[in-house]
């Protein structure tokens, strides 16, 4: 259920895109979904679509730029980027911009974030988008903070259930832990970097401690935990 201020938002974009000659059928989509409208919404799109991507790459690549920008700023919601708008336009639209300008930080991290990938390389490629986005850029810690958040995400999920069990391989999750760790030493603002620092670490003593749980004969890792001095604690 949307809130209230979200589908404000969505109104203040829509005033945005319509000043814009060639945007406005996408602003009568925003401001159809900010008035609740869903299925006129969808129905504007879809005429909107049907022309905008025979657009010139150029003109593809501003308004995907900034319809990004609207989402980091103003509304992250599936709203802003609808499934049809994303495939159909703005993730053909990134791949593109890729593959002309290969050297472009912006342009991987943004395809990272953004972009559908093809099945079956979803993860493979969001990785390595924001490998080269660091590697052309290495100054550009948002994409150092994905890459981080992308390499942590498994331990965090695996280690959920904690103390009533680990449900991953702890040891892989060691693997991952150690190429976050130096990703997080390289994060360039000190506050980011020690939080994640501190971070693998939480995650890698929970992981270490599991395996040697597993050969200590205890049944009961919360006990174990408490007799040994693991905090179990989230970081903050």
């Amino acid at each position: 259920m949307p809130s209230p201020d979200d589908l404000d938002q969505l109104t203040r974009i829509a005033r945005e895109a319509a000043a814009e000659e060639k945007w406005r059928p996408l602003a009568a989509y925003f401001d159809n979904r900010g008035k609740g409208l869903r299925a006129g919404a969808l129905a504007v799109l879809t005429s909107f679509l049907a022309e905008a991507v025979g657009w010139p790459f150029d003109e593809r690549l501003r308004l995907t730029r900034w319809l990004a920008d609207r989402r980091w700023k103003v509304l992250n919601d599936a709203r802003l980027l609808p499934q049809p708008l994303l495939t159909k336009f703005v993730s053909p639209t990134l791949r593109e911009w890729v593959e002309r300008e290969p050297s472009c930080a912006e342009a991987h991290f943004l395809t990272a974030m953004i972009a559908v990938p093809p099945p079956g390389n979803v993860f493979a490629l969001k990785r390595f988008h924001l490998q080269r986005a660091i590697a052309l850029d290495p100054t550009h810690d948002e994409a150092r903070l994905a890459l981080f958040d992308w390499l942590t995400s498994d331990a965090e999920y695996n280690q959920h259930e904690i103390p009533w069990g680990y449900l991953g391989d702890p040891k892989a999750d060691l693997n991952e832990l150690r190429e976050a760790e130096a990703v997080a030493d390289q994060i360039t603002d000190p506050l980011r970097r020690e939080q994640r620092v501190a971070e693998v670490a939480r995650l890698r003593e929970i992981a270490r401690s599991w395996l040697t749980f597993r050969q200590s004969g205890y049944s009961d890792f919360g006990e174990w935990c408490a007799e040994h001095r693991v905090d179990l604690g989230k970081a903050e």
